[in-house]
Formats: C-alpha cells, sequence, structure tokens
C-alpha cells in the first residue's frame, strides 16, 4: 500500500470500511427541568427588596419589628398581598447620571399610605438616622407593626 492511498478506497489486496459518523445524543434528566428557572414558576413581579419569612401564624411575628430593615414582609396571601412591616426608615435617594446617590436626609416611610412618608413627619427629613428611627418606633407602637400590602 501506497503513502498516496486514500481511506476509504479499495487497495490491492484488502478491503477498507468507508468511516462510519458517530453522532453523540444527551439525554436530558427530568430534574434538570424541574429546576429551570423558566419553569420553576417562579414571580417575576415581585420588589427586589421584599423578602418573605414563612410564618405560620400571626402570633410568632415579632410585636416590635426592626424599623431600619425596610418593608420586609412575614406573610403572603391569596390576592398576592403581604404583611409587611408598617413603618420603616430609607435615606432619600437621588438619581444622577444614571446613578443613585444619597442626600442623606432620612424619612419615615408609611406603608399603610402605598408607602408615600408618613403623615405628620418632617416634610424635610431628618438629618441622621438615629433621629428617624425614633420617629419609627414612636409611630409604630402608637398605630401597629404590621399592615398588608399589595406590591
Amino acid at each position: 500500500m501506497s503513502s498516496k492511498a486514500r481511506t476509504g478506497t479499495r487497495s490491492a489486496g484488502g478491503t477498507a470500511t468507508p468511516p462510519t459518523r458517530v453522532r453523540l445524543i444527551q439525554k436530558r434528566s427530568p430534574e434538570r427541568d424541574s429546576t429551570a428557572a423558566r419553569n420553576s414558576g417562579a414571580k417575576s413581579g415581585t420588589a427586589r427588596t421584599v423578602s418573605t419569612t414563612v410564618s405560620g401564624s400571626r402570633s410568632e411575628l415579632p410585636e416590635s419589628p426592626r424599623v431600619d430593615i425596610g418593608p420586609k414582609a412575614y406573610k403572603r396571601y391569596k390576592d398576592r398581598s403581604r404583611l409587611v412591616i408598617r413603618f420603616f426608615v430609607a435615606e432619600d435617594l437621588v438619581g444622577w447620571r444614571g446613578a443613585y446617590r444619597g442626600t442623606g436626609r432620612f424619612f419615615v416611610y408609611d406603608m399603610e399610605s402605598s408607602g408615600r412618608i408618613a403623615g405628620k413627619t418632617s416634610k424635610d427629613g431628618y438629618p441622621t438616622k438615629k433621629d428617624a428611627m425614633k420617629v419609627a418606633r414612636e409611630y409604630r407602637d402608637r398605630y401597629g407593626a404590621y399592615t398588608r400590602f399589595k406590591f
């Protein structure tokens, strides 16, 4: 057989078999399908700042939740509303050149009134977070710690 003989052609004295193509078939497992994000049934309409803590009954809720952790949700209802902390403190943010920066003023927000600034608080905000937290704690103790809010 000469060195110029092509593969797959018949040479003098022997037979050559043509090369066969091998095709790999990957099998998908059912576990892989169930963990895919598009099949998991995840709700994309909820706000990113909200975290839900599963709670069996209202008696398991803390009587005085922290006011500096934002509108944390403790329970979900069938109508997609959530039981959230009513009063919380946040810094005022201003959009500037595609980014947000803090103004240094802190406000007390009330989730009962659609997440707006709580009534009877300073309209200009508070200079320190400590002052705003003091007001938010007073409101929490007077008007209640939780409210039902639909995001």
